[in-house]
Formats: C-alpha cells, structure tokens, sequence
C-alpha cells in the first residue's frame, strides 16, 4: 500500500521532461556484469542551443551586450520620465531602505538554509 501511494505520488510530481544524468547504455541488463568508466558515466549529448547558455560565451554576451545598450536605453528612456529631481530623491530615500532590507532577509535566508544543509550532510 504504501508503494503504491510513493509510486502515485513520484508520478504526480515528475517534471514533464525525464532528466538523464548518465549514458543508459552501461546501466542495461546485457552490461551488468562489467562496471561502469568514467567514460560510461558522462551525461548524454544534447542539442547545441540547449546548452548555449551556459556556456561563458553566452555569459559574456550578456554581460557586455546589456552594458553596451544600457547608455542607449537610457537616453531613449529619459524623454518619458519627466521628474522633478526633488521628487525623485523623496522616492528614493524611502524606497531605497526597504529595498536593501527586503534584500538582506533574502540573503540571510539563503544562507540559514544552505548552512542548515551543510550540517545535514
């Protein structure tokens, strides 16, 4: 009964696309009696632009391509906003504080959890 029900739930909460985190063949019955290299345990091939970003050419390009169209984007966007400089300084000085602390919890968080982790292990 009860592995019908982790069966059941296993099946409900599967992601839509099955993960492979190693070539199948090693794993197959014919292969049982030889164990697996490092070469068997390499995660299969996948297509060119599914892997694109992660690669560091495609960091880089985010990195530079945002930084050389920011200057752009700004003067393009300084015609629409039309603020008066003590306006925009009185929204600041109250947004900016709650921003940083809504910030920091995040990162306190993060950390509480992943040392919490750590110790687990």
């Amino acid at each position: 009964w009860d592995l019908a029900r982790v069966a059941r739930s296993a099946k409900r909460t599967r992601l839509l696309k099955g993960r492979a985190y190693a070539q199948p063949e090693p794993f197959l019955t014919s292969n049982i009696p030889n164990p697996p290299g490092l070469k068997d345990l390499r995660p299969p091939e996948q297509a060119g632009f599914e892997t694109f970003w992660i690669t560091t050419t495609a960091r880089l390009l985010s990195f530079f391509g945002s930084y050389a169209i920011f200057p752009f984007i700004t003067r393009f966007l300084d015609h629409f906003v039309t603020m008066e400089p003590v306006q925009l300084d009185e929204i600041t000085s109250k947004f900016g504080p709650g921003i940083s602390i809504l910030y920091g919890t995040f990162i306190s968080l993060t950390l509480s959890i992943l040392y919490s982790r750590q110790q687990t292990i």
